[in-house]
């Protein structure tokens, strides 16, 4: 029995993996993250950049964040740290990285916790459940990152999302892509950050 234990828990611990927060009220804490074969997670460099882009143009406090292709939950959390969203719903297919997200929550305080949903679904299915949500992270696998984004694109124009609602989404620099932005959107920015490029399209 002993025996068996141990190996579960070589197992778990191999699946999560130490994420440290920037900047807020978990700065420097410790969460963990999906196993790297699974999930691609958000290099500090990227995060810090995209959250100074949206204190430039939204200093003010966003009501809710979808985070599409959440893996450990690396950029919901930064946000909840920073206090830049009220609430939160991190969504991904691999059960792995649910699990993960789900021991991350924990560790989050009361009221974050209380502001934090967690799905195991494929975004594509369920994205347009979410219109409500003021801030959206799209950032996908890059191996599928053309098919899904545009995929997410053509239910962004038919959907009702709010007036100034924005979008953020990865892709590989090293592979541009050439999206066909939604007609009811606007692209205000786009940055890269070695392989990491990000768009910022907000709803017209």
């Amino acid at each position: 029995m002993k025996k068996i234990n141990a190996t579960k828990d070589t197992q778990k611990k191999k699946l999560f993996k130490d994420l440290q927060i920037i900047s807020g009220k978990y700065k420097r804490k410790m969460f963990f993250r999906a196993d790297a074969e699974i999930t691609r997670p958000l290099l500090i460099r990227s995060r810090q950049a995209i959250f100074n882009i949206l204190y430039s143009w939204y200093p003010e406090k966003f009501n809710k964040l979808l985070d599409c292709f959440a893996g450990s939950g690396t950029f919901a959390i930064e946000a909840l740290s920073r206090q830049a969203v009220k609430s939160v719903v991190m969504v991904d297919l691999s059960s792995s990285a649910t699990e993960a997200l789900k021991e991350n929550a924990k560790m989050l305080d009361e009221e974050d916790f209380k502001n934090t949903k967690i799905i195991n679904a494929d975004i594509t299915q369920i994205f347009l459940n979410h219109t409500d949500a003021d801030l959206v992270f799209i950032d996908p696998p890059y191996a599928i990152t053309e098919e899904i984004t545009e995929n997410l694109f053509q239910q962004i124009q038919s959907g009702n999302f709010k007036k100034d609602t924005v979008f953020i989404i990865g892709y590989d620099g090293n592979n541009p892509q050439k999206f066909k932005i939604p007609d009811n959107t606007e692209k205000w920015d786009e940055r890269n950050y070695g392989r990491n490029t990000f768009l910022f399209l907000k709803i017209k």
